[in-house]
């Protein structure tokens, strides 16, 4: 009787509120008016549907808001317009839900930081363990075990990172001094380093939205294949001829090698490519720092070194051009297959032009035959003449015809690609010769003049 007693009082109690909300518990109290259910009670709780994961997935044409408990893994969920949204039923404080939602985003009110793999979160997000993105990008701890942040990181260097990933040596020990970041501004890509506080780093490389990759160690160097750089750009020599560096073109490329033995080599990629230097219409030096004002090139030789610039042909011939350290500076002229190897010099100060003509040097000596003396020197025409690439010039040039000069001394002319070219320095001995010929004639002509004097003065005596 007392059971039915009770019935009775709680079905009373329902009826009495349900024309507005209906509410259940044990003291008479009437329902929250914002509830069109209000259940209560300080001694029990209320179930809700239990069922497995995939009974609760069955449900026909669920309802949003429904609420289950899903047995399979002891959670509680309820129904979205996406799908099912499960509950942590785990939290510590279950009274705390810090997860809401933003249309179909998922947002966290949380004061403190959440962490994923460990208790005690360092940053707004502390991952203690590897971490799959974009179902291919893995991102694992260091070897140092350090975790990975990701947050607002600022950069010594200037550059304000907004977001990004990194570890901040100051807060977290973990990180053994050493702090990183790789990150973005809005427009411009960063990856940092540096040592203490993250706003000490220093941006290493940057990648600005033209994809330009600059390299900006701020206060380091960039080293290529080299440990330890010691300069702005330090690049390791390659293993092949032209393994250190290549700028390729088109078609082509240019190579800058270090050889084996500390050359420098600069070529380019094909067969007679030009090599162009400070086209910019400045001066450029070689060997010295000093460059002479209005001289477009400048060489210094090596210390103690006579010679200077080598030009060479191979399989032809090489040639030499120094300054003497010995003569008062005079410009020389050095041929490397010769056996005198200093072939000519200018004088400093007078602008004299000195000939190699030691005995030492020469073979086969011989006199020159009268045959190639006065009586050639007479056979040759000296002319006047104005160049024809000079055609505003009205200055004559006296000297000879090379074709003319050809037949009477072959040896003084030479054949070049396009014209014939006459060596005048060769004329000296012979004219030489031709006067020492010439004298010879005067002091003979002397001696008989001088025999028909003492003739003609006898005979005038006989009278």
């Amino acid at each position: 009787m007392k059971k039915l007693f009770s019935l009775s009082l709680l079905f009373f109690l329902i009826n009495k509120n349900i024309a507005q909300s209906l509410s259940i518990n044990t003291t008479g109290a009437n329902a929250d008016a914002s509830a069109i259910l209000d259940v209560s009670g300080n001694t029990k709780g209320m179930l809700i549907p239990r069922m497995t994961d995939t009974e609760m997935r069955n449900i026909n044409a669920a309802a949003f808001g429904l609420l289950v408990i899903n047995t399979t893994d002891s959670a509680m969920y309820i129904k979205h317009d996406t799908g099912w949204v499960k509950f942590n039923m785990s939290l510590p404080n279950a009274t705390a839900n810090y997860w809401s939602f933003n249309n179909n985003n998922i947002t966290n009110t949380n004061n403190g930081n959440v962490g994923i793999g460990t208790a005690l979160p360092l940053q707004k997000i502390d991952i203690n363990g590897a971490s799959l993105l974009a179902n291919s990008s893995i991102i694992n701890p260091d070897l140092y075990g350090n975790r990975i942040v990701a947050g607002r990181i600022a950069d010594g260097s200037g550059f304000d990172v907004l977001s990004g990933i990194g570890g901040n040596a100051a807060t977290n020990p973990q990180f053994q001094g050493r702090s990183w970041a790789v990150g973005h501004n809005g427009s411009n890509l960063y990856i940092a380093s540096g040592t203490g506080f993250s706003s000490t780093l220093q941006t290493g490389i940057q990648i600005n939205t033209n994809r330009n990759v600059i390299l900006v160690p701020v206060s380091g160097n960039v080293g290529i294949g080299v440990a330890s750089p010691t300069s702005t750009l330090s690049v390791a020599r390659g293993v092949g001829v032209d393994a250190t560096a290549t700028f390729s073109g088109i078609n082509q490329a240019s190579y800058f090698n270090f050889g084996p033995n500390q050359q420098t080599y600069i070529r380019g990629g094909f067969v007679n490519s030009q090599v162009i230097i400070n086209d910019g219409g400045g001066y450029t030096a070689i060997g010295t720092s000093l460059v002479s004002a209005g001289s477009a090139l400048t060489i210094q030789a090596a210390s103690g070194n006579a010679e200077i610039l080598t030009l060479r042909k191979p399989s032809v011939r090489t040639w030499g051009l120094g300054i003497d350290n010995i003569g008062g500076g005079n410009f020389e002229f050095y041929d490397h297959q010769s056996l005198s190897y200093l072939v000519a010099s200018v004088s400093t100060n007078s602008g004299t032009y000195w000939n190699a003509s030691d005995s030492s040097i020469k073979k086969n000596i011989s006199k020159i035959s009268n045959e190639n003396g006065l009586s050639k020197i007479l056979q040759l025409n000296p002319v006047s003449y104005l160049f024809k690439s000079q055609p505003d010039s009205d200055n004559l040039s006296y000297g000879f015809l090379a074709q003319e000069v050809a037949k009477i001394f072959p040896e003084f002319v030479e054949q070049k690609t396009k014209v014939k070219m006459i060596s005048y320095t060769q004329f000296i001995p012979v004219i030489i010769k031709g006067m020492q010929q010439q004298q010879q004639q005067i002091e003979l002509l002397k001696t008989q003049n001088n025999e028909l004097l003492k003739r003609l003065i006898a005979l005038e005596n006989k009278k």
